[in-house]
């Protein structure tokens, strides 16, 4: 079993290498649990990972890709949490997973991973904010989401997902716009949509 196999290796003063492959092995221990249904069972792997991430970050808080490693653990249980339905700890995991995306890009300014780290936090924190009923809340996530897609299609022209990432996010703002009453809006954003699965 996974545990067994990492728990010879103990847990204090381990090797970081070994304390990532823990974690890795515990995220993907986690994925498989989802894959089968076993959302609760799912959680408690990727609670493990993000702990051992955490520890990892304390100790080497100037490496990115432990912040890459622990960006991914919290935005993989902020998903499963979502999933469940406990929207509050989802979102609190989100936002938390939109702070390392920050430290990254403050780090690596035009890194285009990077950034849609950081999209992707603002637009789950925005899809949680809609479902919780704070639809303005959404809105201002989505439309934050909206400004750094299109900086990253911007820098990516002939990159096909960047461009379809885009409109995406112009249907989530027209659809957050038409549920507040902005008919108008909506359907400008919805036609910005359309412009460019046609372009």
């Amino acid at each position: 079993k996974v545990d067994d196999y990492y728990q010879a290796f103990g847990n204090e003063g381990a090797d970081h290498a070994v304390r990532r492959q823990r974690a890795a092995a515990m995220t993907n221990a986690g994925n498989v649990l989802d894959g089968q249904g076993k959302l609760a069972e799912a959680i408690a792997k990727y609670r493990e990972a993000l702990a051992i991430q955490q520890e990892i970050v304390a100790a080497r808080p100037n490496d990115p890709q432990s912040h890459d490693d622990l960006f991914v653990s919290y935005n993989k249980l902020g998903n499963a949490l979502r999933e469940q339905g406990d929207l509050k700890a989802a979102l609190t995991n989100y936002q938390a997973a939109r702070a390392e995306a920050e430290k990254l890009v403050e780090g690596s300014p035009d890194d285009a991973i990077r950034l849609s780290y950081l999209a992707m936090s603002e637009e789950n924190m925005g899809v949680v904010k809609s479902q919780t009923g704070d639809v303005k809340g959404a809105l201002e996530q989505f439309q934050e989401a909206l400004k750094i897609t299109l900086k990253i299609a911007a820098s990516r022209p002939q990159d096909a997902g960047s461009q379809n990432n885009v409109s995406l996010v112009h249907e989530e703002v027209g659809q957050t716009l038409s549920a507040l009453g902005d008919i108008d809006e909506a359907r400008r954003s919805l036609d910005r949509k359309s412009t460019r699965l046609n372009s």
